[in-house]
């Protein structure tokens, strides 16, 4: 077990100065119960008095604005601490993140990367649904080349790990993140810390991912997974739940569109890939009824298809998790 005052966790946020969103993630890093060793905010410009609550001290770097991997790896670059917290500007933290992350440091220090589960919000600030982190006992890789379920904004990662797999690649324009993660996962354990620890803002209006073509999503997610089953030939194997998984979740993007057809002819390759995936069957029938997917309770439509729902509550407040113990893997 690794001494926790050893820990030293640097926060990097990019942004594009979207100070309404910005504001509310940098109160949620000075309202942390175990400070950060330092906050690293990326940005094309420099802040301005909004972005600055008291009493964070704030390291800004101007840089011209590139991917969000290339703002990450900036900050990351520039980060003097054990291990790197990455958190976008316009998701939040629960108070208690960071001091249960350094636990589950103490209690892992083996470990390459920390992951949670979060909170999918839309962005009015309705809460939507809880992403469950499913906790990787084993085949970490295998089980992340299927379906990528790791937020970056709950992600922590020992900053000698993100160096040795040389940070994020910043030619991959979607799944940059995803693309990182195996990487890791390829060579070191990874761990879950339990608990609820994110607020993710989804598919804020405007951001990359939501305007994004299906067909580049679709481009990207191929190439992603053609360069991680050519590092590891063990994947080969798994490949028919691979590319099945592959072809849902493009068809996914269709289906978000607008464009039916296309959606089901993907619903449809995914099944005939894996039958048991049944989840392929239920968007498939939602892919061709299109008043069914009218007749859906607003939280469930948004959660499978993206879209808004009209009404829901005010944002809530994260309730402390139940458990703060970390859980490793093997």
């Amino acid at each position: 077990m690794t001494d926790p005052s050893a820990i030293r966790i640097s926060v990097v946020i990019p942004t594009r100065n979207l100070s309404a969103h910005l504001s509310r993630a940098l109160a949620s890093v000075a309202a942390q119960t175990r400070p950060p060793f330092e906050t690293i905010v990326v940005s094309p410009t420099g802040p301005t008095p909004n972005d600055l609550p008291p009493p964070l001290a704030i390291r800004w770097l101007v840089r011209a604005h590139g991917s969000p991997g290339a703002a990450r790896n900036a900050g990351a670059a520039i980060a003097g601490g054990t291990h790197v917290a990455f958190l976008d500007d316009d998701d939040s933290w629960h108070d208690r993140k960071l001091e249960l992350t350094g636990e589950a440091i103490a209690r892992h220090p083996e470990a390459g990367l920390f992951y949670s589960s979060f909170e999918c919000m839309d962005d009015h600030g309705r809460r939507l649904w809880v992403q469950r982190a499913p906790c990787l006992m084993t085949e970490a890789r295998r089980r992340l080349a299927a379906r990528n379920f790791i937020g970056t904004s709950t992600v922590t990662i020992r900053r000698t790990c993100f160096e040795e797999a040389g940070g994020f690649d910043d030619s991959i324009e979607f799944g940059e993140d995803w693309d990182l993660w195996m990487r890791i996962a390829g060579r070191h354990a990874i761990v879950r810390v339990k608990g609820v620890l994110t607020r993710y803002e989804h598919l804020r209006s405007g951001s990359v991912t939501g305007t994004m073509a299906p067909e580049a999503k679709r481009q990207s997610m191929v190439n992603i997974v053609r360069k991680v089953v050519a590092e590891d030939p063990a994947l080969e194997k798994w490949q028919p739940r691979i590319d099945a998984a592959l072809a849902h979740n493009t068809a996914k993007f269709f289906l978000i569109d607008g464009r039916d057809q296309e959606a089901a002819r993907g619903f449809f390759d995914a099944w005939r890939r894996r039958p048991s995936q049944w989840q392929s069957v239920l968007y498939l029938v939602l892919a061709l009824v299109p008043a069914l997917r009218r007749m859906l309770p607003p939280r469930l439509r948004v959660r499978l298809l993206g879209h808004h729902p009209r009404h829901g509550p005010p944002r809530p407040s994260l309730t402390p998790p139940r458990d703060t113990e970390a859980v490793g893997v093997d």
